[in-house]
């Protein structure tokens, strides 16, 4: 049954019981938790269930096209504009709301690590907000202390607080100071992530693997363009190509396979049973194996921007139309749509 022809059942039947699973029941607190910011500043979470995504509680931040979310699993932190707020994850209270010194649209959040969430904005500013009140604790102007960094490689893992660019940096939670570089000829750095010690890193023409905080090199995968996404989990390192589909390494470097086109991918996901997920461009969700990336099931929403994809517990949720979309992992089929308030500017699993 296609979206629209359910829209319409709801609108004409409001006491079908089935409705309120594909559109949202607040009754219902069951399921995987999520966090869902939108573009009107409306923040949510929910719990994303079989037949049902129940939401929880309801905030609202600066409105704003993209949002970035981070959580430590006590308290929610939302940037979103130029503006930091952080929120009881539990019951939505808002904790604070800074800092108004933010100097341009926050494009990157992280933490929260060492007693602060990290925030980079836009226009080059990287700032250390306190958990405890939302106080500035310190701030740099990339531009001038640390040229060459990416736009919105930020990342607080493992102990350390790492800015991507050229070069990657490991930085000082105290004061921004570097800590350990590691050389890249240009700044771009698509994505980061670690495991076990490790980070790896998404750059223009190679997938690297660096150990932390040295950022020595352990080991470096040539690509054939540039990395455009890229995560890391499970003994495995999933990444796309710009342009050239998708490709799957060990944690220790050995190709495994790839599954290439010409595609664009918005996003990728690891689910907690070795599914790996991507976003295509064209609105295409495609769910492959983690052995061999034969590919396991795919649905398509033809013309509509993906607007994120997560994975949290057993649970898939992916944004696109203005809806999230609850899938289920096994085989791609949707379990219900929720339309929040506004569209999908961001999305948490929590």
């Amino acid at each position: 049954m296609s979206r629209s022809l359910l829209l319409v059942l709801c609108a004409l039947l409001p006491a079908l019981s089935a409705c309120e699973g594909f559109l949202g029941d607040d009754d219902d607190a069951e399921g995987d938790l999520f966090a869902l910011a939108t573009d009107q500043g409306s923040v949510q979470v929910l719990a994303g269930g079989d037949v049902a995504a129940s939401l929880q509680w309801e905030g609202q931040s600066a409105a704003a096209g993209t949002a970035v979310l981070t959580s430590d699993g006590q308290s929610l932190f939302v940037g979103s504009d130029d503006q930091v707020v952080a929120f009881s994850q539990s019951t939505g209270a808002e904790l604070w709301s800074a800092p108004s010194n933010l100097t341009g649209p926050v494009v990157a959040l992280t933490g929260p690590g060492d007693g602060a969430v990290y925030a980079m904005t836009l226009d080059g500013s990287l700032s250390a907000i306190s958990v405890s009140d939302g106080s500035t604790l310190w701030t740099l102007d990339l531009l001038v202390d640390l040229p060459g960094s990416s736009d919105d490689a930020l990342l607080f893992a493992g102990g350390s607080l790492i800015l991507g660019g050229g070069p990657t940096r490991v930085l000082s939670t105290s004061d921004g100071s570097v800590l350990a570089t590691y050389p890249n000829e240009d700044s771009y750095v698509s994505d980061m992530s670690v495991v076990g010690g490790a980070l790896f890193a998404g750059l223009s023409d190679r997938v690297v693997a660096l150990s932390l905080p040295s950022l020595s090199e352990q080991w470096v995968h040539p690509t054939s363009g540039e990395v455009d996404n890229l995560v890391a989990g499970g003994g495995s390192v999933f990444f796309s190509i710009l342009g050239g589909g998708v490709e799957l390494l060990t944690t220790s470097g050995n190709p495994v396979a790839t599954a290439g086109d010409d595609s664009v991918f918005e996003a990728l996901a690891r689910s907690s049973s070795n599914l790996l997920l991507g976003a295509r461009s064209d609105a295409t969700l495609l769910a492959w194996d983690e052995v061999a990336l034969e590919e396991q099931w795919s649905v398509s929403d033809a013309d509509t921007p993906v607007q994120g994809l997560i994975v949290s517990g057993s649970g898939v949720f992916y944004g696109n139309a203005g809806y999230v979309d609850g899938i289920n992992a096994s085989d791609g089929t949707s379990l219900w749509y929720y339309q929040p308030p506004g569209n999908p500017s961001a999305l948490l699993g929590l």
